[in-house]
């Protein structure tokens, strides 16, 4: 599911940006780190430790500490579709931890299954169309160039 993360932060980040018609390359990294984030657990309390409310709250203020509403609104919203996402399979998500240990979601599918393949298309696809969308106004390679050289 780590590659259906990655492109779901994507997804909120493209969404996002043609909402509020902008492009700002550090919200691209921003949704990109919060949607891997939560996985940072995977040693520890998989699913418990990152993947509750709290830890999406706390994270989310120290983002807003250092890059402001908006970077913590893109942070925000990419960590919980991680959270979303996770709570959909089998195994669910801690949501309440460390109040509770006990895991809730949807449970709909297992990682790997064949509808986490059809998400991973379904989101890359749905980012594709999106992406040329926004850069059919704005040139690729300014946006690159402010990526690359601050």
């Amino acid at each position: 599911m780590k590659k259906t993360h990655l492109i779901a932060g994507l997804l909120t980040w493209i969404t996002l940006s043609n909402y509020l018609k902008l492009l700002e390359p550090r919200t691209l990294l921003l949704s990109v780190v919060a949607t891997i984030f939560p996985d940072f657990d995977i040693k520890f309390k998989h699913r418990a430790l990152f993947h509750n409310i709290f830890a999406t709250l706390i994270s989310t203020a120290i983002v807003f500490l250092y890059f402001g509403t908006l970077g913590a609104i893109f942070f925000a919203l990419a960590y919980f579709s991680h959270l979303l996402l996770d709570s959909l399979t089998k195994a669910g998500v801690s949501i309440l931890y460390p109040i509770s240990k006990r895991r809730y979601g949807f449970r709909l599918f297992r990682n790997g299954s064949l509808f986490d393949k059809f998400l991973f298309l379904s989101f890359t696809v749905a980012f594709t169309l999106l992406f040329i969308k926004r850069f059919s106004s704005v040139k690729f390679t300014e946006f690159l160039k402010e990526i690359l050289l601050p």
